[in-house]
């Protein structure tokens, strides 16, 4: 048997005994364990291959993990592209207490505080996450406007979207303000699921426009979201700051008093 033929038959058994075993990660908005496979060491190598500016790190993440969601998710009858933010961040931690190291920390003037993430794991178990992933709908101005938190499809194609445009951009002050106010607009557009531009008094008898957001790319989304009136957008602080406290909740550690947030991130996996 050539070298060839036995190095071919290693990695297929390598490839098998991954596939076979199984790590059981609770998806919040399912409300249940899934099973995924392991992460392997070159998925490893692309979840810690990132920018290395601080600003595109978060963005950066998103962008490399959905792949490895889509590739290790083991169960057929869950689909990835609905999974959500929630979801990501219940995922990175599972890989990264299974498959890395379990331990975890944050220094503070010298001291070390030690985190355990199995814990923090177990916690987003058992968090209530109320209605948050719940479609709401805000009226105003003429708009109905069905909001959702956003899938991790979404999340990483706009995040590709300013990935892309603002890679080469220096770290100045005014391309960090152009950079934030980009942000905000792309966080808003995730959340947006369909739009209805009722006619004035909402006459029955005048169809609504109806606007659905599901096959949009990230510049189509960023071309509708920029004709819809301010007053309507402000309403989805509302929505998004559900799942920014559902986020401290789960990633903010109380340290003597002082917060560390952990951050999922390039330097998380490593």
């Amino acid at each position: 048997m050539s070298d060839q033929v036995q190095f071919d038959q290693l990695l297929q058994e390598l490839q098998q005994k991954n596939a076979q075993r199984a790590l059981n990660i609770w998806l919040p908005s399912l409300q249940r364990g899934v099973k995924f496979k392991h992460l392997t060491l070159n998925q490893q190598k692309v979840l810690i291959k990132s920018s290395i500016r601080e600003n595109l790190l978060k963005l950066d993440f998103s962008r490399n993990i959905y792949g490895i969601i889509q590739e290790n998710l083991a169960e057929n009858d869950v689909d990835p592209e609905k999974l959500t933010i929630l979801d990501m961040i219940s995922i990175g931690l599972a890989f990264r207490a299974a498959d890395i190291s379990d331990e975890y920390g944050f220094y503070v003037d010298e001291t070390f505080y030690p985190v355990d993430l199995n814990q923090i794991c177990e916690s987003v178990r058992t968090t209530d996450y109320g209605d948050v992933f719940t479609p709401e709908t805000i009226i105003a101005d003429g708009y109905h406007v069905q909001v959702q938190p956003p899938t991790i499809k979404v999340d990483k194609e706009m995040n590709d979207h300013l990935f892309e445009k603002y890679k080469n951009t220096p770290d100045d002050p005014d391309s960090l303000r152009d950079m934030l106010a980009d942000v905000y607009v792309c966080e808003a557009a995730k959340y947006i699921q369909l739009v209805e531009v009722v006619s004035e008094g909402d006459n029955p008898d005048s169809p609504p426009v109806t606007v659905d957001f599901k096959d949009f790319t990230a510049e189509q989304r960023l071309d509708v979201v920029n004709q819809i009136p301010l007053t309507v957008l402000n309403k989805l602080v509302t929505v998004s700051d559900k799942i920014q406290k559902l986020e401290s909740k789960l990633l903010d550690i109380d340290l003597d008093g002082e917060i560390g947030t952990i951050e999922l991130n390039s330097a998380f996996f490593t």
